[in-house]
């Protein structure tokens, strides 16, 4: 049994109820829900209070919580009311209803009570305490008498109080029917098994494409043996033990280093906006302006990364990476609003690093050790898998660090430790590679690589495919990072529970994780298994690159047009999944398309539009136009399918048609 809440307010005949004193127990609650929590009480209160008439005593029951309240009446109206679970007994709520009205009537004298800043009542906080626990309350005094004589009215929901003709979502509440509350567990559940056996399914298929390749080798091994070329069958099948070494050692180094790495982004990414709005209090203008500064910065540094990769080195770029993010984490330790903002600029700048140098390391290393195409789109598809696992576990343990330590730095400061560990990793593990053969006469020559920026630059201005490829990529992962500040209220929006117990968050969240992997799993299956039997490589990733667009669009365009929360779930889950397929199909383009040269500048590049469309699209704030947001991100991704399709598919197709009649090969530009 629980009290939350207890309040006292002047209920005029006509007009809206004033909070004259308050007191509120919240500590059931986790220290990041305390604040949606604290205002659906405060709703609920005023709610219920203005609805119940002079002389009358009533209950009303929403979801969890049951709010008991008492309307005195008389010349001064006033009306307390409290907020308990269903197991509080209804006779002690009642009897302290009436006390807390006699005690505030007697201690606060009416002329003080229109300001309460003059009439304090701090006796509404010992109040609540001590009715915690009802039968303690039973002996502070005896149930007054006329309680029996008087009817309470049980209402079981808060519609029943409505004046008729009302609606509730008028109020700020929603009128569908509520979610059942073990929704979310049973559909992560669900995925979460799906997704496993999508994993056992694509290992044992791998397996059993190995042995074939093996058995395929032995007898053309046998065949050598017998026209007497052993030097040939040691060189083909040497080469073969060579080859998948070079790929394994290249996905463990990589694979190792990047799910460090994006544990320690995914750590921070949930409690950001928690930090400086509840944690430190700052107006929700300053928080917004904490997050344009961010992708500002990333904005402007993402040119200056991929040319600083290309001339200095991609392993030094992801080494000062590790540095300035790490740096970054220690800012947000300081409430003070200059050194947040330096620590978002660095989060920026570590930004287009994290996705520019990391994915550019990995192609150029797989070209200078002769690593396949194949074997480069598992890597990726791996990549995007063990992103999914890492951001899960990511959620649990920063969920974890918050209600121990009851603050949001925690998530942090672990995150600037494994920031560390990859620092190490990186300069342990991995080789240094650059744009050019020069790279390291000429990085001091020009520190801010104009001349570079320009060949860039004319590059993608004769290339139509690559200017579409940006395209893709500024709509995609717009929507992507639009998404994250859209779907807590989205789903709130959608929840006929809220702003009564808080949504499951941690469950959504890890939920959208599992679908990210089953996309990724999708995709390996599709670019491993499928390829001898489909299009060229590139060519199947183009067309791949145009169906999540149009598979992203239509997801968004059904959620935002859905009013029960499930199918809201279900889209948004389905985004997660063309999330988890865009990332390895886009890298690969990437990859194949733009020259080892200029690859890290480009990767930058493209990023400078999609900051510019984020900070933009933020300024105008989202909270408050999300649908129109949704329509628009709608828009650009059916866009984004449709020129995929008249130009990289096609152009993609022409070469691979061209390569095939012996005329031309598919060369990177």
């Amino acid at each position: 049994m629980k009290v939350y809440a207890l309040a006292v307010l002047s209920v005029p005949t006509s007009g809206q109820a004033v909070s004259l004193a308050s007191a509120s127990d919240l500590s059931s609650f986790s220290f990041y829900q305390r604040g949606s929590v604290a205002e659906f009480m405060t709703f609920f209160c005023k709610t219920v209070a203005e609805r119940t008439k002079a002389g009358q005593r009533q209950s009303v029951q929403e979801n969890a919580y049951v709010a008991h309240v008492y309307n005195r009446g008389g010349p001064d109206p006033l009306c307390s009311v409290v907020v308990t679970d269903q197991e509080y007994p209804v006779r002690p709520a009642f009897s302290l209803l009436a006390k807390i009205l006699d005690e505030y009537d007697t201690a606060v004298p009416v002329a003080s009570r229109s300001d309460t800043s003059l009439a304090p009542f701090p006796a509404i906080h010992s109040y609540l305490s001590k009715y915690q626990d009802p039968k303690q309350a039973d002996n502070i005094m005896k149930v007054q008498a006329e309680l029996d004589e008087t009817k309470i009215i049980l209402h079981q929901t808060i519609e029943s109080v409505l004046e008729r003709g009302e609606k509730l979502d008028n109020l700020s509440l929603l009128h569908m029917p509520p979610t059942p509350p073990n929704f979310y567990q049973v559909q992560l559940t669900v995925l979460a098994v799906f997704c496993f056996a999508a994993i056992l399914l694509e290992r044992y298929v791998d397996r059993r494409k190995k042995a074939g390749s093996n058995d395929l080798g032995k007898g053309i091994g046998g065949e050598r043996l017998e026209e007497a070329e052993p030097l040939n069958d040691r060189q083909g099948g040497g080469s073969r033990e060579v080859s998948r070494a070079v790929f394994s050692a290249l996905q463990r180094n990589y694979l190792f280093v990047y799910a460090v790495v994006m544990g320690a982004d995914w750590l921070q990414g949930p409690y950001v906006y928690s930090l400086y709005k509840d944690q430190y209090e700052y107006p929700e203008r300053i928080v917004a302006l904490l997050f344009v500064m961010g992708f500002t910065s990333a904005g402007l540094t993402a040119p200056l990364v991929g040319v600083w990769a290309d001339k200095l080195g991609r392993r030094r770029m992801c080494l000062y990476f590790c540095l300035s993010y790490a740096a970054a984490c220690f800012c947000t330790l300081v409430p003070f609003l200059p050194v947040l903002l330096a620590g978002r600029v660095l989060g920026g700048f570590s930004t287009s690093i994290l996705f520019s140098c990391f994915e550019s390391w990995l192609v150029s290393a797989s070209q200078s050790t002769g690593v396949s195409q194949s074997d480069l789109s598992t890597i990726f598809g791996q990549a995007t898998l063990v992103n999914g696992f890492v951001a899960s576990a990511a959620g649990i343990v920063s969920n974890e660090l918050v209600a121990r330590t009851e603050g949001f730095t925690g998530p942090f400061m672990l995150s600037a430790l494994l920031l560390g560990v990859s620092w190490v990793m990186i300069r342990g593990m991995w080789t240094e590679n650059y744009g050019g053969q020069d790279a390291a006469g000429s990085s001091t020559t020009d520190f801010f690589q104009i001349t570079r920026l320009r060949q860039a630059w004319q590059i993608v201005r004769r290339d139509p495919s690559l200017l579409v490829l940006g395209l893709t990529q500024t709509c995609f992962e717009g929507s992507m990072y639009l998404f994250v500040f859209l779907w807590v209220p989205s789903m709130q929006e959608a929840s006929a529970a809220f702003p009564g117990p808080p949504l499951p968050l941690g469950y959504i969240f890890s939920a959208f994780m599992v679908s990210m992997m089953l996309g990724s799993l999708i995709y390996t299956c599709i670019a491993t298994h499928s390829l001898p039997k489909s299009d060229p490589p590139l060519v199947l990733h183009a067309k791949l690159s145009s169906l999540i667009c149009l598979t992203a669009s239509l997801s968004f365009a059904f959620s935002y047009s859905a009013t029960s929360p499930q199918t809201r779930f279900w889209c948004f889950c389905i985004f997660e999944a063309c999330v988890g397929m865009y990332y390895p199909v886009q890298g690969m383009l990437k990859g194949t398309m733009i020259s080892n040269d200029h690859r890290a500048t480009l990767a930058a590049l493209f990023r400078v539009p999609l900051n510019v469309f984020v900070t933009g699209i933020m300024l105008t704030g989202v909270s408050s136009n999300r649908q129109l947001v949704f329509s628009g991100c709608t828009l650009l991704l059916a866009f984004s399918s449709i020129m995929t399709t008249l130009v990289v598919v096609r152009r993609t197709t022409e070469q691979a048609a061209a390569a095939a009649n012996g005329s031309a090969g598919l060369r990177p530009l």
